[in-house]
């Protein structure tokens, strides 16, 4: 346990610090994301290799091995379980609310008109083979009306969005 806290408070040390330098510089790290730097870390893999390629008759080298695997299994778990409300509680990453999927959905069909409206543009210009713009435009059709409907069930199923 006590390796485990020293490996981790280390590499806090090592990364707060790289960033209180950057911060003079335009290359700054924002705290968020030098908190999960810390907590995300990779461990294990090299660790592991280093310490079972020590000699059979190194000094220790079994509590070298156990401390290790300890330190890795601890990492995993502890920090593997912990990210995701880490990520949440940081503001780093946000669970998808109704509000967001309305957003994209109304994108998707600003983009779908935006397709249409190039189509149109194409055709008068003469621009390509008219039978493959209108394939297009009727598959562009589809897709707003398929982005419409999912509108429209998203205003039913939403108050806030209702509102």
């Amino acid at each position: 346990m006590v390796a485990y806290l020293v490996v981790t408070g280390g590499r806090a040390l090592i990364i707060f610090s790289a960033s209180a330098l950057l911060r003079r510089t335009r290359e700054q790290i924002p705290w968020a994301w030098s908190t999960v730097l810390t907590w995300g870390g990779l461990r294990g893999g090299l660790s592991m290799v280093l310490v079972l390629s020590l000699s059979k008759d190194f000094p220790h080298r079994e509590l070298l091995v156990s401390m290790t695997f300890g330190v890795v299994i601890l990492s995993i778990l502890v920090h593997g379980l912990t990210m995701s409300p880490l990520l949440q509680w940081l503001g780093v990453v946000r669970e998808h609310h109704e509000h967001d999927q309305y957003k994209l959905t109304r994108g998707k069909l600003q983009a779908a008109y935006a397709a249409l409206e190039e189509l149109d543009r194409m055709l008068h210009v003469h621009f390509t083979n008219p039978e493959v713009l209108d394939d297009l435009r009727a598959e562009y059709k589809q897709r707003v009306e398929r982005v419409r409907t999912s509108l429209l069930d998203l205003h039913l199923e939403s108050k806030q969005l209702q509102a």
